[in-house]
Formats: structure tokens, C-alpha cells, sequence
């Protein structure tokens, strides 16, 4: 008797382990292929303004631009035109999730005198990074998930000084790119939209929107 109840026990949860509709977690383990677009808007950005006002008090731009800068331009006005990112990642598990990821950030400042001469400064950001994810809420039937991603990545800065002009002066240099998102909200299935948010370089702060497919 034992032994046939033992029996009927293995069969039920072998049959339930293989019926991939009373499983959870099933598509995105199935589907594990993902491609992803978004845009997002940076602490960087919105403040890059007040941020170089800022540094200008203890930095020599000089220095940092790698050109000569009168010591009566200051760096005032700034802005960004937001970041636009693409993705593709592999879900390993119904857990982890390992891609890349390429993102790029227009910014642009102006250098000003007390004269209220300008000097326009363009700076493009492209940043190339591995990413992981870590998926650690996910409802039943697929459609939400909470989840925690980190980047690390490299960038590049180019700045152009006096663009389109006889006076045009370039720059170009490296950086290193860390990010981590610590909450980050996803809805859908197969096509799903999400937000992420967290701190990192170059942004400082960012949130980021976009959409993924799943294949």
C-alpha cells in the first residue's frame, strides 16, 4: 500500500512539474530573449546648470577641458536632451538575467563673461555596459514583476567648443560608467513597459522609461 501511494505521489508532482499552465513563471522562463528601448531624464541634466556654477569655485575648467579658458569665462547655463538607451538581455532563471545595454546623453553649457559674451559647449555622452538583473517579485501569472539591475560600463565624453565655427576645439575622453537600480517596476508579458530608477555614473540620479519584447 505504501509502496502505491508513494507511487501516485511521484506521478502527481511529476505531472504537475511538467504542465507548463498550472506552473508559475513559465513565459518569461520560455521566452528568455529581451530587447528593450527607453528614454530617460538625468539628476546630470536638470541641474548640470547649477552643478558647474558650482564647481567653478574649486575646478580650473582649463584644466578639466583640456583648452585655454580667460579666467573671466565662467560656465553657466546647461541642459540635457534626455538619455535614449537600447538593451538586450537573456533571463538564466526565473531569478537572474545577465545583456548589454548601449545608452547615449546630449548635453549642451554655455560658457558666459561679465560682458555677456557666449561661447556654446556641446558635450555628447555614450556609455556601453553589461548588465544583471535580478528579478525579486513576480506575480503567478507573469504580468508584474519588481526587480533590481547593475551596470558596469565604459563611456565616452566628446565636447565641442564654438561648434560650426572657425574657432571649433574638441574633446574627447574616457570614463568609467557604475549604475545600480535598486527598485525597478515592470507591467506586461510579452510586450511589457517599465521604470528604472537609481544612481550611478554619469547621471548621479536617473529614471529611466521604456518598453521591452519578450522572445
Amino acid at each position: 500500500m505504501r509502496r502505491i501511494l508513494l507511487s501516485l505521489t511521484l506521478g502527481c508532482l511529476l505531472l504537475f512539474a511538467s504542465n507548463p499552465v498550472r506552473a508559475q513563471y513559465q513565459y518569461h522562463v520560455t521566452h528568455p530573449n529581451e530587447i528593450s528601448t527607453s528614454y530617460g531624464v538625468s539628476f546630470l541634466g536638470m541641474t548640470l546648470g547649477t552643478f558647474v556654477r558650482l564647481a567653478d569655485k574649486v575646478v580650473d575648467w582649463s584644466d578639466i577641458l583640456g583648452i585655454e579658458i580667460d579666467k573671466d569665462w565662467k560656465l553657466s547655463a546647461g541642459g540635457s536632451k534626455g538619455v535614449l538607451g537600447v538593451g538586450y538581455s537573456r533571463q538564466l532563471n526565473k531569478t537572474i538575467g545577465v545583456g548589454a545595454a548601449f545608452s547615449y546623453e546630449g548635453l549642451s553649457v554655455k560658457l558666459s563673461d561679465n560682458t555677456g559674451s557666449i561661447k556654446p559647449l556641446a558635450a555628447d555622452l555614450y556609455v556601453i555596459s553589461n548588465t544583471a538583473r535580478f528579478n525579486w517579485f513576480r506575480t503567478k501569472n507573469d504580468v508584474f514583476a519588481m526587480y533590481s539591475k547593475v551596470s558596469l560600463g565604459v563611456g565616452l565624453v566628446h565636447g565641442v567648443l564654438m561648434k560650426d565655427t572657425a574657432d571649433e576645439i574638441s574633446r574627447t575622453f574616457p570614463f568609467f560608467a557604475p549604475q545600480l537600480s535598486p527598485i525597478c517596476l515592470e507591467v506586461g508579458k510579452g510586450f511589457s513597459g517599465f521604470i528604472e530608477t537609481g544612481v550611478g555614473l554619469p547621471d548621479i540620479l536617473y529614471a529611466h522609461f521604456g518598453i521591452r519584447a519578450r522572445f
